[in-house]
């Protein structure tokens, strides 16, 4: 898979991506990183609703997120399926 500048990125499993890696704005990224956010991974795993709770971090960094997490073929409904509630 390749990013926006064409190169390929480090590792196929977009799970282990680190942060680093996504298309997102500097104030998202913050939020994430004083988070402890570092991967995809932990990303997923705070899910929508964990996100939104963050300081800094609102429904327009959320959607940016969805948006850049979706170009990559990733959902939080996909990667969280025992969770019943639409986001």
């Amino acid at each position: 898979m390749l990013d926006s500048l064409g190169k390929p990125y480090p590792d196929t499993d977009p799970m282990t991506w680190s942060i680093d890696e996504l298309e997102v704005s500097c104030r998202t990224w913050n939020a994430l990183r004083k988070a402890n956010i570092s991967t995809v991974s932990e990303l997923m795993t705070k899910g929508p609703a964990g996100l939104l709770q963050m300081k800094n971090f609102g429904r327009r960094s959320l959607a940016q997120l969805e948006d850049e997490l979706q170009r990559h073929g990733l959902t939080f409904r996909k990667m969280c399926p025992h969770c019943h509630r639409k986001y």
